[in-house]
């Protein structure tokens, strides 16, 4: 694949790129029940289990027992299967190779999976939920053949329907994963140690090259990041565990050194990449309102992505079950209130007490300022701010298909936090009034955040905000929106949360 070929799929091996042993038992085991001398044995994988299909793993082990040892003891049966069942029981995907995947299979990307494996080694592809992601399999205990066999590859492309120039290979074998696809002019990612067109410590870090132009690094330890408070230095660079990643982005941690002090930075990557705008003035709104904050910084570069420093604290737990707490949490919610942050959330909120008394800091606020959900169809500059200036009320009464923020979901999303049942307690005023003295607060300086906002509007890159299915640029009626709601009496506002 050349530099600037299109990248239509990419292609994975399974075991030491996506997946992991963590206890290896077969091949010290199988040997040894089976009384087989070890040349003969990997010999005999190769060519009689790595291409054969077995109903359960009894089968697989009595095929090998039979073919090895016939004469041996029964138990040797039992027991090579118990170590079958061991290994495939430790089977892990590797950090950060579900979002990964679904990352690239929501950029469009065809994906695929070849790999050598005996069949009880499937089992951990379905129950890890990977198999689904996946457009192409091609497993050697279902083909018949082996990597590195020219057929196997042959069968690979006319499956994908992609050409050779347009299918990235990744993979930890030099012989299979490198070399063989390479020779029919495919791209490669060497994994672990094999040397390819690009190479990669973990199959993850795919998620944080251009896959547009050449495969480069968009970030790489080493690099310099220009952070608020300095230009930083980044030392290491690894997927955040699976449970914290986000739904369509891929998030990355790191440590930069250079800066005073030193800090530890989440590199998200997203989906829709003008999102890194959006997020990065979100946290510089919360900042302007009062709010503990993360500062956060739009990298540049082939694609932008977004660098914010580490929340303070520690993450919610669940229920907020103290008023100084409730108190936070209800400024929080005026925040979103009047800017629209329809995604507040636990786990979203961290709890930080270094200070003295209780703070709150909420993080990943792509989702703000978006409140009017406007058709655009038919809108051909739908990025572009001034094609929803110039609309008359009359159009964008017609095209607002709905509001985001309601009372429905305002009080549902407050009940994740405080129970309807808080109501009237010490929770529940301690809660209301930290959402009035953040309204009143906020009133106040009306006129300085419009200003900040409608500042940010007529400047460039636009904000781009919205679902997909209601993406298009931050204009004019959304400012109006917001000066609405900073107009409204704080109980009036108040009423929408229970």
């Amino acid at each position: 694949m050349s530099a600037s070929a299109h990248l239509g799929a990419v292609v994975f091996d399974a075991y030491g790129t996506l997946l992991r042993i963590g206890r290896k038992s077969i091949h010290r085991d199988f040997p040894r029940l089976l009384r087989t001398p070890r040349d003969r044995w990997v010999r005999f994988v190769r060519d009689g289990l790595l291409t054969r299909s077995f109903p359960d793993v009894e089968a697989f082990a009595a095929f090998a027992a039979e073919a090895l040892d016939p004469e041996g003891p029964a138990e040797a049966k039992a027991a090579c299967a118990e170590s079958v069942r061991a290994e495939v029981g430790s089977v892990s995907a590797f950090p950060g190779v579900p979002p990964l995947l679904q990352f690239l299979k929501r950029r469009g990307l065809k994906l695929g999976l070849v790999s050598n494996l005996a069949s009880p080694f499937k089992a951990p592809l379905e129950t890890l939920g990977l198999l689904p992601l996946f457009d192409v399999v091609l497993l050697s205990c279902d083909e018949g053949r082996v990597k590195p066999d020219p057929a196997v590859y042959a069968r690979l492309l006319e499956r994908l329907g992609v050409a050779a120039e347009s299918v990235l290979f990744v993979g930890d074998s030099s012989a299979n994963d490198i070399a063989a696809p390479a020779a029919l002019g495919m791209r490669t990612a060497g994994v672990g140690g094999a040397a390819g067109d690009v190479t990669l410590s973990f199959a993850s870090e795919i998620a944080f090259l251009d896959l547009d132009r050449g495969l480069r690094p968009l970030v790489a330890p080493g690099g310099l990041l220009p952070l608020p408070g300095g230009v930083g230095a980044l030392r290491s660079l690894e997927p955040v565990p699976d449970d914290e990643q986000g739904r369509y982005n891929v998030i990355f941690a790191g440590e930069v050194e250079g800066t005073t002090p030193s800090r530890r930075v989440y590199l998200k990557r997203f989906l829709l990449p003008e999102t890194a705008e959006l997020e990065a003035f979100a946290y510089r709104l919360q900042r302007a309102t009062g709010l503990q904050a993360c500062e956060a910084a739009v990298l540049p570069g082939a694609e932008p992505l977004l660098a914010v420093t580490e929340a303070p604290g520690r993450k919610l737990s669940g229920e907020v079950r103290e008023p100084e707490i409730a108190f936070e949490a209800g400024r929080h919610f005026a925040f979103g209130f009047l800017f629209s942050n329809a995604d507040l959330r636990p786990r979203n909120t961290f709890e930080d007490r270094s200070g003295g008394r209780a703070r709150l800091t909420v993080v990943d606020l792509e989702h703000c300022l978006f409140n009017l959900a406007i058709a655009t169809e038919g809108i051909g500059e739908r990025f572009a701010p001034e094609t929803f200036d110039r609309m008359g009320a009359d159009e964008i009464a017609a095209r607002l298909r709905h509001r985001v923020l309601s009372p429905r979901t305002s009080s549902r999303a407050r009940r994740t936090f405080l129970p309807d049942a808080a109501r009237g307690t010490a929770l529940g005023r301690a809660f209301d009034e930290g959402f009035l003295a953040f309204c009143a607060e906020q009133q106040a300086q009306a006129k300085a955040l419009l200003d900040m906002i409608a500042g940010r509007l007529a400047a460039e890159p636009h904000l781009v905000i919205g679902t997909q299915s209601y993406r298009r640029a931050m204009a004019r009626l959304d400012l109006e929106d917001i000066a609405a709601r900073l107009g409204l009496e704080p109980r009036e506002a108040l009423a929408w949360m229970w």
